[in-house]
């Protein structure tokens, strides 16, 4: 005998437990299929994300070997410009040369900070042929370029100071004057780019360096105290230097780096302004330098 449809769920819906037991029975192969579909699912998703984790290791695993294959030398000769760089800037006070007479001292110092900006012109060419990212250390270096090169042509940590003249090179040098003279400290004659040799740096001075300028005519007048400016430049270049050093303490400590301090560069420098200013000085500059990090 037939049942209607109205009678079967009054029956169901009547018995209670029976009801429930009934609803179980006729859901469960709908459930069992969604459950496997669900894990079958969620197992394709594990195995992709797995797959993808896997091959984001193995990608950033050999592009650190590109990276350090091609920069890692250049990165050891930026650290050891480093340390000649911050200790040549400590020397000048500590030993009062005179850098106006162009001799060996003031040849010197010049190389140091040119080379300084052709090192890191180097290292960014770098950056057209492999991935900086996935080092931590090499994006470091990235910011200590841009934090040099503020140093040399920017104007924040100055503190307004009367002397600054953004219309002419003359305590500052600009932005995009950098790279020239980067440029100039290069040489491609014997294979690729490279930095030329100090004897190859005293040969083009010799013959006018006119590529070095306006950095080379501020060198031979730095002093703390008729270029005020300039020698807070120099002293902010030293600092961020100091910033490097310090997240490099083991090839620091093996190049045998000074101590640094601000307070012996400020206090050689009788500048009235500075020598007002010399605490908001030493934050500003520390501040810089903390920028690195």
């Amino acid at each position: 005998m037939a049942i209607d449809l109205a009678t079967l769920l009054a029956s169901v819906l009547g018995a209670g437990t029976t009801a429930f037991a009934v609803l179980q029975w006729s859901s469960k192969p709908f459930l069992d299929r969604h459950l496997e579909a669900y894990k079958s699912e969620l197992g394709r998703a594990n195995a992709l994300t797995l797959g993808d984790a896997e091959a984001d290791r193995k990608y950033r695993f050999e592009a650190r070997l590109r990276l350090y294959s091609a920069v890692g030398p250049l990165r050891f000769q930026l650290v050891q410009s480093a340390v000649q760089m911050r200790d040549r800037t400590l020397n000048i006070v500590e030993y009062g040369h005179d850098l106006s007479g162009r001799g060996y001292f003031y040849r010197s110092t010049l190389y140091r900070i040119a080379r300084l900006i052709a090192l890191l012109e180097l290292i960014e060419a770098q950056m057209a042929y492999f991935d900086f990212s996935v080092d931590q250390s090499m994006l470091r270096i990235v910011r200590f370029r841009a934090l040099i090169f503020q140093a040399l042509s920017g104007s924040w940590f100055l503190l307004d100071h009367p002397a600054c003249d953004w219309r002419l090179e003359h305590e500052h040098v600009f932005r995009d004057t950098l790279p020239i003279i980067a440029t100039s400290m290069m040489t491609a004659s014997d294979g690729p780019p490279r930095l030329i040799r100090v004897d190859e740096f005293n040969a083009m001075l010799a013959q006018g360096g006119r590529y070095l300028e306006p950095l080379a005519s501020q060198i031979a007048r730095l002093d703390p105290q008729r270029t005020p400016v300039m020698w807070l430049r120099v002293i902010a270049v030293a600092a961020i230097c100091d910033a490097l050093l310090r997240s490099e303490p083991e090839l620091a400590d093996a190049l045998g780096a000074k101590d640094f301090a601000f307070a012996p560069l400020l206090a050689a420098s009788t500048d009235p302004f500075v020598s007002d200013r010399r605490d908001a000085y030493a934050k500003a500059l520390g501040e810089l330098a903390a920028e690195l990090k």
